[in-house]
């Protein structure tokens, strides 16, 4: 029998997740998302995604390039709680070839969701030899025969015996939506599962392989055995390694994680029954008898018996939801990513609000002095009372759904804050119980130090081996890459990154948005496209603005940072620094090669600028040199900086020095005072 698993998932904006990301994630391709104005860009996988676009006949032309479909998606579902996508996630049989696969995949989307009126975007991920699988992005929405989108609900009034509306007691008409495709349903999932295990067979058959599948329990298929369960990428490498160590070796494998053994006794207990046909206890008793097992052997109770306050368990169960299952120190990690954008894309909500009534502000003051001006904003001369009353209201009803989507979020960022705090300490008391001579070392439980614990933690636990040291902890030249210190230099370095691809973006965007408005302007478009690109343009500019904000705010931690890194130095110095200069250095000391002298290391980042071809205006401003700071005057400038820090270092070395002095004489005192006492 081969290994079969269909499983399906809805990517909701109510989650804070994207259907641009999903996308960009699942087909490893960089789209652009006109929602938040930025790319999407997960190209990092080793092995590349095949991928296709399947689509009904009556869709039109857009749905086959993947930024507009998902763009397009995102705009007409825009409801703050919507479905963007279902999901179904496949194993594809590793029995067959890469194109049969491809083949079999396409079939089933075909036969299944096309069919149907569904565009399926699939994906095949061959990261792992061991799991090839695919990824299906399908639309929720249905199209009409003439290519616009269909309404995937309609709404039905409920009824009286007399065939009367009826209303609620607090007197509205009541209604249920009833849905206009059956999609969502649970009998077509199970339908679609029962499909998938046909296809695979079929293609088993075709290939002459004696192997089947089946999309029902063995319970259900009147088999009896248990199901094994399938292996993490980490434990299945753990497991090969094993196996290759103890053929080597001439002896028998045994395994070495935790559900290995469990498959292992799974596999006994399947022969035993062959056999015997004699009843043992349940696979769930026997797996948490098991695993209860392990627990006492590696790790005593210290994760079930970790107190909880009430609030700590609820965050715990409302995480849980959001990861789709039990919370563990990575899920909940990944979670806190998954929160930080969704923040980001709330925070944009937000700015896209403010500017469009600001921006219907400044149309209405045109008007005042011109009503000819308020074309330039796509609003008619005739009728503006009428057409800006119309956007008001508007944009009134999408405020409130981003109250709605902002309190959702606060609600998730506390549970979900509070969640990775209880994981972090839990992986520490873990840590703790296997190495108890290490388990003082907290430095504030900062994310760094707890990833190297949790690291030590997996490896105790599908190992078994505890080593006699950790060097991390024992040489303080290593100890230093996991300090406090360190996590929040990588932090600021990498917002100072992210803040200069933005800022990048956003320039970008205000030249695109500003040749498109005036091209559409120019041409005549219609109102409404006139009215979108300007407002487009608007907030690609109040974008800019943004950025180069906390690009203020990031100079000022860059301040304090370098401050405390050179404390001779006077703070007045630093912030006369160029943040660019100011980030270089940062670098410097992330990669081990500052001195702790500033003159120094600014003459090596003007070393390691001329390697790159660039001289020392590349850490100015365009700002700066405009204002009428020539090359020239930029390295005079740089030279000034470079000479009064090294004045400061040559006095905290005399300063050294004569400290240094001071205390040989008092130690030559000490010891004449000492002969005169002998």
């Amino acid at each position: 029998m081969g290994y079969y698993h269909l499983s399906a998932n809805i990517i909701s904006r109510g989650k804070g997740q994207s259907a641009v990301a999903s996308a960009s994630y699942r087909s490893g391709e960089k789209l652009w998302c006109e929602d938040d104005q930025e790319y999407k860009d997960y190209r990092t996988r080793e092995v590349q995604p095949e991928t296709m676009i399947l689509a009904p006949e009556n869709a039109p032309d857009f749905v086959y390039d993947r930024e507009k479909l998902w763009n397009e998606v995102e705009r007409v579902e825009s409801n703050v709680n919507s479905q963007l996508s279902r999901e179904i996630r496949v194993a594809l049989p590793s029995e067959l070839s890469n194109e049969k696969q491809m083949e079999l995949v396409k079939e089933f989307s075909e036969d299944n969701f096309v069919e149907r009126g569904m565009v399926a975007d699939i994906s095949i991920h061959r990261d792992k030899q061991h799991n090839p699988h695919a990824h299906i992005m399908l639309t929720i929405r249905p199209f009409n025969e003439d290519g616009s989108w269909g309404k995937k609900t309609k709404k039905e009034y409920i009824l009286d015996e007399n065939g009367n509306k009826t209303k609620t007691p607090n007197g509205n008409v009541r209604s249920k939506n009833i849905f206009l495709t059956d999609w969502g349903k649970k009998e077509t999932l199970e339908n679609w599962r029962e499909n998938w295990a046909v296809k695979v067979n079929e293609y088993y058959k075709e290939s002459g392989l004696n192997i089947t599948v089946s999309h029902e329990s063995y319970e259900k298929q009147g088999i009896d055995k248990y199901a094994t369960h399938r292996l993490t990428y980490d434990e299945y490498n753990a497991e090969k390694e094993a196996q290759i160590q103890a053929q080597m070796k001439g002896e028998e494998y045994e395994p070495v994680t935790h559900m290995g053994m469990v498959n292992q006794d799974i596999k006994d207990t399947n022969e035993l029954k062959d056999l015997l046909q004699h009843e043992i206890v349940s696979l769930e008793e026997y797996k948490e008898t098991l695993e209860r097992e392990i627990d006492e052997q590696y790790i005593p109770h210290v994760r079930n018996n970790f107190p909880l306050s009430n609030q700590q368990a609820q965050s715990l169960q409302f995480v849980a939801k959001r990861v789709h299952g039990y919370v563990t120190y990575e899920n909940a990690k990944e979670n806190m990513e998954n929160m930080k954008n969704w923040g980001k894309s709330i925070e944009f909500s937000k700015r896209k609000l403010g500017v469009e009534s600001i921006m219907l502000d400044n149309a209405e003051k045109e008007y005042n002095v011109d009503q000819t001006r308020s074309v330039r904003f796509g609003l008619s001369p005739q009728k503006f009372a009428e057409e800006k009353g119309e956007k008001i209201s508007s944009l009134n009803n999408r405020a409130f759904k981003y109250e709605c989507n902002f309190n959702a979020y606060e609600k998730a960022e506390i549970h979900s804050n509070l969640a990775f705090e209880v994981q972090k300490k839990i992986v520490h008391q873990e840590f703790g119980t296997i190495y108890p001579e290490y388990s003082h070392i907290t430095e504030n439980h900062n994310t760094l130090i707890s990833d190297l614990k949790y690291d030590y933690v997996q490896e105790y636990l599908k190992t078994g081996i505890k080593h006699e040291n950790i060097k991390e902890f024992e040489d303080p030249q290593i100890l230093k890459y996991y300090t406090s210190e360190r996590e929040n230099d990588v932090t600021l370095k990498k917002d100072w990154e992210e803040n200069q691809h933005r800022l990048l973006i956003a320039n970008r965007s205000v030249s695109k948005w500003s040749k498109e408005y005036s091209r559409i302007y120019s041409e005549g478009g219609t109102k409404d496209k006139i009215y979108d690109t300007r407002l487009k343009l608007e907030i690609a500019k109040y974008q800019v603005k943004q950025r180069e904000n906390e690009k203020v705010g990031i100079n000022d931690k860059m301040n304090k940072t370098l401050s405390f890194k050179y404390q001779n130095q006077p703070s007045k110095l630093i912030e006369q620094i160029p943040t660019k200069l100011k980030a270089r250095l940062l670098e410097l000391h992330l990669d081990d090669r500052a001195t702790g002298k500033l003159s120094k290391d600014l003459k090596t980042v003007e070393k390691d600028l001329a390697k790159e071809g660039k001289d020392i205006s590349h850490l100015y401003d365009k700002e700066f040199t405009q204002a009428g700071a020539s090359i020239g005057g930029i390295a005079k400038l740089f030279a000034n900086l470079g000479g009064q820090a090294q004045g400061n270092d040559k006095k905290q070395d005399i300063d050294e020095m004569k400290r240094k002095s001071r205390s040989k004489m008092k130690e030559k005192t000490l010891y004449k005072e000492h002969e005169i006492e002998l």
